[in-house]
């Protein structure tokens, strides 16, 4: 689709597919003749006239452009080209989560240092609190939930701030077209044991997939891998070893904080904001100064130049 054009603008080249959509990279030219890039996100035709998805996908676009914080990927506008629906979306210049933990693995065989490791997850959570906390006009919560957070959807910019995005597979009470009760959505090895048993989706699906998060940055690992079977097993059992079991230079303090998130639902944090400051804490106890934005944007550069060599 390069070289066409979504109403201001003009298709640049494709940034990555998902189930429902293909993000591009796109441009417009003011007035001025300043030039604007974003991140165009366009449902696939064989799925946009579908009535379900396309419910989907435009009450995705309601959702996420509620949301107004540093730490979330913004949702400027949402039209509708020929077959296709598109969200429009700012767009971060730097390397998803995923690649940069891959990047550095990969070329230096070392984790996230744990600095941060522990910005970026303090930037998620913040990001995360500002949804959850979202509310309508009339001042009742919405009750967001992103429910698919993982590292593939956290973006660190290289101006060194981490941000949470794709509310894909988001859900609020008050939505223009609710999915049917009981689909699960989300990545299997980030969802967490009680909505995988049908539970209730609320905010602590959000900090459990978090805590998985911080999991891997401070081990290195998958927390769980394998096939569906084993992965759904190995969530529900829900038996897994700290970090600092598998990585002793992990600070006890922090050690703690992580595995809380992991608990079942009524004894994790109850809030992200409270990971957040748990985490906060933890840091500043162990001596652990979270890392710089400058710091945090080399990283993300370094990544992005090497995105073509990393798996997908």
């Amino acid at each position: 689709m390069s070289g066409q054009r979504v109403g201001p603008y003009e298709i640049l080249s494709p940034l990555g597919s998902g189930g429902m959509a293909t993000v591009y990279l796109g441009r417009a030219i003011g007035p001025d003749g300043q030039e604007q890039l974003v991140a165009l996100k366009m449902m696939h035709p064989e799925i946009a006239e579908d009535p379900e998805f396309r419910a989907m996908f435009l009450d995705e676009a309601r959702v996420a452009a509620s949301i107004h914080h540093p730490n979330v990927v913004s949702t400027l506008a949402v039209l509708e080209h020929e077959s296709h629906i598109c969200m429009v979306m700012d767009y971060v210049q730097g390397a998803t989560l995923h690649e940069l933990v891959h990047c550095l693995w990969e070329e230096e065989g070392a984790l996230v240092p744990l600095a941060a490791a522990v910005s970026i997850l303090l930037d998620l959570l913040a990001g995360l609190h500002a949804a959850h906390e979202l509310r309508a006009p009339d001042g009742s919560p919405l009750n967001v939930v992103h429910r698919d957070v993982c590292p593939q959807n956290v973006l660190v910019g290289t101006n060194g701030v981490a941000r949470i995005s794709d509310f894909g597979v988001a859900r609020a009470e008050m939505r223009l077209a609710a999915t049917p009760d009981g689909k699960i959505k989300g990545k299997l090895a980030y969802m967490e044991p009680e909505r995988m048993r049908g539970g209730p989706v609320d905010r602590r699906c959000d900090i459990y997939s978090a805590g998985v998060v911080l999991w891997e940055l401070l081990t290195g690992r998958a927390l769980v891998q394998g096939d569906l079977f084993t992965i759904s097993q190995a969530v529900l059992r829900g038996t897994h070893a700290s970090p600092r079991q598998i990585n002793g230079a992990v600070p006890k303090l922090v050690d703690e904080v992580c595995m809380f998130a992991l608990r079942a639902r009524a004894q994790r944090y109850a809030t992200a904001e409270q990971f957040a400051m748990a985490l906060a804490d933890a840091a500043m106890r162990s001596t652990i100064a979270p890392a710089t934005r400058p710091t945090l944007g080399e990283l993300a550069q370094h990544a992005a130049q090497s995105r073509r060599q990393l798996p997908p």
